[in-house]
């Protein structure tokens, strides 16, 4: 891909510029997800299973 990779945000930061992205969400299994989303101005959440996904999603 050419991108460095996760944590570092290079990848996500080149995806929101290009598509001219004001606010986003990241929904990661690691914690580098996390980390990635949050350094490329995006919020983030970790999830560390579908089980844990679904009843976010259901609040």
């Amino acid at each position: 891909s050419g991108f460095k990779r996760k944590p570092e945000p290079e990848s996500m930061i080149y995806l929101r510029d290009k598509y001219h992205i004001s606010s986003g969400l990241v929904i990661g299994d690691r914690n580098i997800d996390v980390e990635a989303g949050k350094s490329a101005g995006l919020d983030a959440y970790l999830f560390k299973n579908v089980a844990t996904l679904r009843q976010a999603i259901d609040m």
